[in-house]
């Protein structure tokens, strides 16, 4: 009795192994169609299968969600399968949401059997894109219905977090421009409060408004680096943009620490753990800024990143000590610095590989940095008590 009940689950197994790779239907829509639960993933350590080669190779994985691969130096081969119903619009657009990626690959198999490839990524000059936008984009015509396979090969120094979307390609059009629009509004908000922080800075030479803008242009810097805009508008080099990225991501450490050290009144009750944690922060940022310009951009990054994670919990920690003990700066630490930190362990933990990337994880660091960046700047001029 034990042997037919195994082979029947087997045979459930190795039939419903192919329903993870069911075809998505592109159906018309207001939203952009997700395709996680529809990716299955290859890895390619050495990075020289073909795209025949790869389609054919027997270690194919079904995504549960998108793909977080970390930090990692192999090749990463994705494969969509997408129906065309006969009443769908022929153009559509492919979007991959990480503007990191160094080199992307789209190939699909023409009807006389040859792939054909588009390319996009950090490695190509801008003006080589398929389409002008802030991560790769690929055109996509159907000019018939029926199942097509999209492969992907990817390559990229930062961490390998992807989601991929499919809309109409007017559509996509249509949502770029507003997408455009609501970051020039967003980071219209950041330039203003440099802007007024710097004026309330040189009026004042308070040390607390110094280190308060220096930590604004490094979380501003790493934001908008990380979405890809400077890149697109400016026609940044990779290394350049990978470089200053790199750097930022280090900085923040020290300047960070210094910041929220100041906030939550160290240098008045633990003066000497104030200044040994500069001097560790400080040296851990020299480290991670040399790893990325010798060339080791992942392992700064994620030495960078690491130790943010290390020093959330410890501050964190910290101030709730402090505020047992009645320790006044720590009550609005704690509600100040909490948003903040809770979207940038989310960002951090999705870039390593650990959080799914999808649009609630992409966009909480955002949010958490501007409510967070509000509440300092209303406590730096003195309109919130400590």
């Amino acid at each position: 009795m034990k042997w037919p009940v195994f082979v029947l689950l087997l045979a459930a197994l190795f039939t419903c192994a192919p329903l993870n790779a069911r075809p998505l239907l592109l159906e018309g829509g207001a939203l952009p169609i997700e395709a996680q639960g529809y990716i299955e993933r290859l890895d390619d350590p050495d990075g020289t299968l073909s795209p025949e080669e790869a389609m054919l190779a027997p270690r194919w994985q079904a995504l549960p969600g998108n793909l977080n691969a970390g930090f990692t130096d192999a090749t990463i081969w994705l494969r969509l399968s997408v129906r065309v119903p006969a009443s769908v619009v022929p153009t559509w657009a492919l979007r991959l949401d990480n503007a990191l990626l160094d080199d992307v690959r789209l190939y699909q198999r023409e009807s006389d059997g040859r792939w054909s490839e588009q390319r996009a990524g950090e490695n190509l000059a801008r003006p080589l894109w398929p389409v002008d936008y802030r991560s790769a984009v690929f055109p996509l015509r159907f000019a018939e219905p029926g199942d097509r396979t999209l492969l992907l090969r990817l390559q990229s120094k930062n961490a390998m977090s992807v989601s991929l979307d499919l809309e109409p390609g007017q559509q996509f059009s249509n949502h770029s421009r507003r997408e455009f629009f609501a970051y020039g509004l967003y980071f219209g908000v950041y330039l203003l409060l440099i802007g007024f922080h710097t004026v309330f800075w040189r009026m004042t030479r308070a040390p607390e408004s110094g280190w308060y803008l220096l930590y604004v242009n490094c979380c501003v810097g790493i934001e908008v680096l990380s979405l890809g805009l400077p890149q697109q508008l400016l026609d940044l080099p990779v290394s350049l943009s990978d470089s200053l990225l790199g750097v930022a991501l280090a900085l923040s450490i020290p300047i960070g620490m210094i910041f929220a050290g100041r906030q939550l009144g160290l240098p008045q009750v633990y003066p000497r753990l104030q200044a040994r944690l500069a001097v560790l922060c400080w040296g851990i940022a020299g480290v991670a800024a040399l790893a990325v310009l010798s060339g080791h951009y992942g392992e700064g990054a994620m030495l960078s990143q690491g130790s943010a994670l290390v020093l959330i919990p410890f501050f964190l920690a910290l101030a709730f000590w402090l505020l047992l003990r009645g320790h006044r700066p720590a009550r609005y630490y704690l509600f100040a610095f909490g948003v903040f930190y809770a979207g940038a362990v989310i960002s951090f933990m999705r870039n390593l590989g650990y959080v799914p990337s999808n649009v609630w994880t992409n966009v909480v660091s955002p949010i958490g940095s501007m409510l967070h960046m509000g509440l300092m700047s209303l406590r730096i001029i003195g309109g919130v008590p400590r």
